[in-house]
């Protein structure tokens, strides 16, 4: 799948308010990468069979406006959407269905892409999905309407069944494209309005208060091999000066996503996560934490804890979901002191977060 990003005079050119345009399903308008596709009339209109794929339009962008389609999907495992705003392959935003989760409270999913890791294990709950229930085997209009840093999401529906009001990517125009995930699902009718002035009409699920002392700001390095840290109770110095670092701001619920910095690759599965302390004596302090998929939590240097709470760790229903769900008692020294989490990233959200609410006798340094 190859695509351009149009600049800054193609951007001029679309600035102004302009007519839905409909899309034809044409392969001249797209580049398709996916297990099978097929482009013909779907139930007496032109349409698009897309099998475990990606349809990205060539040549397009978009920014805020609306995106709509009809789709048809079957009663199985399968993962059906859109992507917008795409920056490449591995940066984009994304809303799609769960199309075998029908009535369920996670049925569908608004879910950025950065770094080419998804975020859902970071957004989970009504703020990012809701529970509808889907007609299986028949056409469904879905409708996204984009301003700024909100979005409403319809599924069949003349009012939003969902608005998101923090898109966490940074607001900039990029590509559009259908995707399928382990199904195959049919689509019909795609229109999309580029149009600067919309505005949103949806109102956000409120997000519940933040944890008592959550740690807003964390230190991550770039990413690296997991196997760099196997067989040993100590962090190697030489390995955390040889990183570069940069900062990642915890979202809205408190949860850092580690993707904003690191990278990640096959071969390049962990980041650390650091915190600086600075303690008036020695004290023990309860930090509560969670991360996604696997850490290694060291206080200065030293292994404190080795945990997975990766997709289906506990039991097969086990989503991997990031919340502050451990704790930990801190044995800190008077003075400086390090606390890292080495985060080990398999796919649905790079992620750490902790809380230190007691913080009596001890700062968090920002270095």
């Amino acid at each position: 799948m190859k695509f351009s990003i149009l600049g800054a005079a193609c951007a001029l050119m679309f600035a102004a308010p302009a007519a839905a345009e409909e899309i034809p399903f044409i392969e001249d308008r797209f580049e398709i990468s996916a297990d099978a596709f097929n482009i013909e009339d779907v139930d007496g209109e032109p349409g698009l069979t897309l099998e475990n794929g990606v349809a990205a339009l060539k040549s397009f962008v978009f920014e805020n406006g609306v995106i709509e389609f009809d789709v048809n999907f079957p009663n199985q495992r399968g993962f059906v959407g859109v992507r917008f705003r795409s920056q490449d392959k591995a940066n984009y935003e994304a809303f799609y269905i769960r199309t075998h989760q029908s009535g369920n409270p996670d049925a569908n999913q608004y879910s950025p892409t950065f770094n080419g890791v998804a975020a859902w294990q970071i957004l989970y709950g009504p703020q990012y999905a809701t529970p509808i229930m889907y007609k299986h085997d028949e056409w469904t209009h879905v409708k996204i309407v984009v301003s700024g840093d909100k979005a409403d999401f319809y599924v069949g529906d003349e009012e939003p069944i969902l608005h998101v009001d923090n898109l966490l990517r940074d607001q900039a125009e990029g590509g559009v494209e259908l995707w399928t995930n382990i199904t195959t699902a049919q689509f019909a009718n795609l229109k999309i309005e580029r149009n600067a002035a919309i505005e949103t009409v949806g109102a956000a699920v409120p997000h519940p208060p933040l944890r008592a002392g959550v740690i807003s700001k964390w230190s991550v390095s770039e990413a690296f091999s997991a196997e760099s840290t196997d067989g040993s109770l100590v962090l190697d110095d030489a390995l955390q000066s040889g990183l570069e670092w940069g900062t990642v701001i915890a979202e809205s619920n408190g949860v850092a996503n580690l993707a904003r910095v690191a990278r990640g690759a096959r071969d390049k599965n962990m980041a650390l996560a650091k915190i600086v302390i600075d303690a008036d004596d020695d004290i023990v302090k309860r930090m509560e934490f969670g991360f996604s998929d696997k850490a290694k939590v060291y206080l200065n240097g030293a292994l404190l804890y080795d945990g997975d709470d990766g997709y289906g760790s506990r039991d097969y229903r086990f989503l991997g979901t990031v919340g502050f769900y451990d704790a930990l008692y801190l044995p800190l020294e008077k003075g400086r002191n390090e606390i890292v989490f080495a985060v080990t990233e398999s796919f649905g959200g790079w992620a750490v977060a902790g809380a230190i609410a007691d913080r009596s006798g001890v700062k968090i340094v920002e270095e």
